[in-house]
C-alpha cells in the first residue's frame, strides 16, 4: 500500500468518524484555500509540501506517522485512545439527560412533564385522541370513495343508455 493510499484511508476515517466533515474541510483546516491543490497532493499530483505530515500530525495528534510515512503499525499510536476519543464524539449529553441519569425516575417524570409544558412532546392522551380521529377520517374517506364508484358506474350506465336511445 502506497503512502498515497494511506491518506485516503485517513481521511475516509476522519470523515466516517466525525472528525472533519470532509476532504475539502481537512484541507481547509490545514490551510488550503484552494480544494484541489489539497486534492493535487493527496492523489500525487504535486509534490508533497515539506510540512503536510506535521499539519495532519496537529490535527490528528495521536495519529501514527510512522503508519502514514511506511505503513508500519497502526493508523494510530494509541488505538484506545482513539477509539474512546469517537466515543465520547458519539456521546453528548446534555443537561437534561444528566439530571435524569443522576436523580433517576422522578426527573425523568418532572423532564417529560416540562417538555409536554414546553410543547416540545405532545401528551399521550392528546396523541390517542388523534390516533382515534384519524382512524375516523379514514373510515369516512372510504366511505367517499365507495359512494364516488358508485355515482361514476351509475354516470356510466345513464351515458350508455342515452347513447342507445339516440341509435334506436
Amino acid at each position: 500500500m502506497s503512502k498515497l493510499d494511506r491518506y485516503k484511508i485517513l481521511i475516509r476515517h476522519l470523515t466516517k468518524s466525525g472528525v472533519v466533515a470532509s476532504q475539502r474541510e481537512l484541507g481547509q483546516k490545514m490551510g488550503y484555500n484552494n480544494p484541489s491543490a489539497f486534492s493535487q497532493v493527496i492523489n500525487g499530483k504535486t509534490q508533497e509540501p515539506k510540512l503536510f505530515t506535521q499539519k495532519l500530525k496537529d490535527l490528528v495528534p495521536n495519529l501514527n506517522l510512522e503508519w502514514l510515512e511506511n505503513g508500519t503499525g497502526t493508523m494510530f499510536g494509541d488505538e484506545n485512545e482513539e477509539i474512546q476519543q469517537t466515543a465520547n464524539k458519539q456521546v453528548q449529553v446534555n443537561e437534561d439527560s444528566l439530571d435524569f441519569i443522576t436523580a433517576g425516575g422522578e426527573a425523568f417524570s418532572s423532564m417529560i412533564v416540562r417538555m409536554m409544558n414546553e410543547k416540545q412532546i405532545a401528551p399521550y392522551g392528546l396523541l390517542a385522541d388523534k390516533d382515534r380521529e384519524i382512524a375516523e377520517l379514514n373510515r369516512q374517506i372510504g366511505k367517499l370513495e365507495a359512494l364516488l364508484e358508485v355515482a361514476k358506474k351509475g354516470t356510466a350506465q345513464q351515458v350508455g343508455n342515452a347513447a342507445v336511445a339516440d341509435v334506436g
